[in-house]
């Protein structure tokens, strides 16, 4: 491989990494107006690199989209029934454009999509393993991030603590990696342990993100795993004698079942009380909009979400343990996707969504994929991130497009 080819492969994987960090890293948390130009110029440098060819299908086929893209955003911005901020619809598109930008250089330039972030992804899943062995040190050395939106210990960004978890009596910080916080981390993780089992066979990695996704102790993250483990060994488990299966319940379903009990616990009456009633809150908030705006939708401006909240978000409301209507106009709504579709309304967010289902980067276990997917952006604030971006703008090619170099799909044995 010569020089060149080296160099623009460490720019896709600089690219890819950026695009994970602006969907759910604390670093963009802090540095978003840094970062996200620090991608166009990234992407400026890929650029500059590259061969000036370029696939006249695949040019035209990126006007359709970005067309789309403005039309759509435009009609919601101007039949939405609150006025929004024009920089939310900015941002936004500017976030889909260079997402979309780095989606046609690599199909252009016949680079396997999936490999590359595969390749970043296990980067992502060692970084997490160093951020968890090395707690005990680095979380001493850290110093404090505080926002109004998160309250945080850091080493560089990189190596974050937030919150722990209690295992037999010892304190565990729980692992989040990169990100701002563990239930974002293990999304990426079951990506991993998705892509390491049903797309490429990968031993090692599989079974490190078992590990780091238990280390996120989120619940989450558990029933994601829980549900691919069963998925793949759902015929071998079958086909097991009936003394191997009570030999894996007896030593195997009491330990669940306790992690489970005190998981769920916590979220009842524990620490994370509040979280729980908080996200329920959301999940009911969100379903109160779409009732009141299911065309429209309110718009992309968060403000209008949470000025609206006092009027009709606090009636018909079950009782909480913690006192949700106190943050009633404070903060925004967790649940990304019921978010998504509030914002945008029914049909234009359904058509999202069907467009995440029909991704063209992993397209092995499609429907399992999406389930992680779905369940991901309900329990996280992400699904305009670019990430997921990524996900919604492949599906508009054809499928041809991503048959380049090795095998999209296959699955490699170890």
């Amino acid at each position: 491989m010569s020089n060149k080819q080296n160099v623009k492969i460490a720019l896709i994987d600089i690219l890819f990494f950026l695009l994970i960090l602006s969907t759910g890293g604390l670093l963009h948390q802090i540095y978003g107006n840094i970062l996200s130009p620090l991608f166009y110029f990234v992407l400026l440098i890929f650029f500059a690199v590259s061969d000036k060819k370029y696939q006249k299908s695949l040019i035209k086929q990126t006007i359709i989209i970005q067309t789309f893209v403005i039309i759509a955003l435009f009609c919601n911005y101007y039949f939405a029934p609150f006025y929004n901020e024009p920089v939310f619809y900015i941002n936004t598109y500017l976030r889909l454009l260079s997402t979309h930008i780095f989606l046609f250089f690599l199909l252009n330039y016949n680079y396997n999509v999936l490999d590359q972030l595969f390749r970043v992804l296990k980067f992502v899943a060692l970084l997490s393993l160093i951020n968890f062995l090395f707690s005990p040190i680095f979380s001493e050395l850290s110093f404090l991030v505080s926002t109004d939106r998160i309250f945080i210990r850091t080493l560089g960004f990189i190596f974050n603590y937030a919150s722990s978890f209690n295992v037999l009596g010892i304190d565990i910080y729980r692992n989040q990696g990169i990100f701002w916080e563990p239930g974002i981390l293990q999304i990426y993780l079951n990506v991993l342990f998705f892509i390491t089992t049903f797309v490429r066979n990968s031993s090692f990695y599989r079974w490190l993100s078992v590990f780091l996704i238990i280390s996120t102790f989120s619940t989450t993250g558990l029933l994601l795993l829980v549900i691919q483990i069963l998925v793949y060994y759902q015929k071998k488990i079958f086909q097991l004698n009936l003394g191997l299966k009570i030999f894996i319940l007896v030593f195997s379903l009491p330990s669940l079942i306790y992690f489970l009990y005190q998981n769920l616990l916590d979220k009842i009456s524990g620490d994370s009380v509040i979280s729980f009633d908080l996200r329920l809150f959301d999940l009911l908030t969100a379903f109160t909009y779409i009732t009141h705006f299911p065309l429209s939708g309110i718009g992309l401006d968060v403000k209008n979400y949470t000025d609206q909240q006092s009027k009709i978000a606090i009636t018909n409301m079950p009782d909480f343990t913690f006192d949700v209507s106190s943050t009633v106009g404070l903060r925004g709504n967790t649940n990304s996707l019921l978010m998504l579709v509030v914002s945008l309304g029914v049909p234009i967010a359904l058509f999202c969504i069907y467009r995440l289902y029909k991704q063209r980067i992993i397209n092995n276990k499609k429907k399992l994929f999406f389930l992680i997917v779905v369940i991901s952006c309900m329990s996280e604030p992400l699904i305009l991130g670019n990430f997921f971006m990524l996900l919604f703008l492949s599906s508009s090619y054809k499928f041809e497009y991503y048959h380049v170099g090795t095998d999209n799909n296959r699955l490699l044995v170890d």
